[in-house]
């Protein structure tokens, strides 16, 4: 990707590896529909949280959860570029399995 957690290259080349690099794709944050942020105001939301850019424009567009939500992130770098309010409702999956179970958990009925 074009925005990397970690330099993989570098990483290896101690192992002796030689690595060539390649971007082959590149997230972009997109605007939110009208209004997206007062709908989900006082409602209950789940949300998996990919990289630590999609954690940080999170908790820039939606500065408080209602309770009974909760931020899955997938890392600890994502998890810690939550805000403090998202970070509050954070959960972290060590991998991308444990991320769907711990979301799938969190989408049963409340109450």
């Amino acid at each position: 990707g074009r925005h990397l957690a970690r330099d993989l290259g570098a990483a290896l080349a101690p192992l002796g590896l030689a690595v060539r690099s390649a971007a082959v794709y590149e997230a972009r944050a997109v605007p939110w529909p009208a209004g997206l942020g007062a709908r989900l105001a006082g409602r209950r939301v789940i949300a998996p949280v990919f990289s630590p850019r999609a954690a940080a424009e999170l908790s820039a567009r939606l500065p408080g959860l209602a309770p009974g939500s909760v931020v899955v992130a997938i890392s600890p770098a994502a998890a810690a570029r939550l805000s403090r309010a998202l970070g509050a409702c954070g959960a972290f999956s060590a991998d991308p399995m444990a991320m769907q179970a711990t979301v799938l958990s969190h989408l049963a009925p409340v109450g």
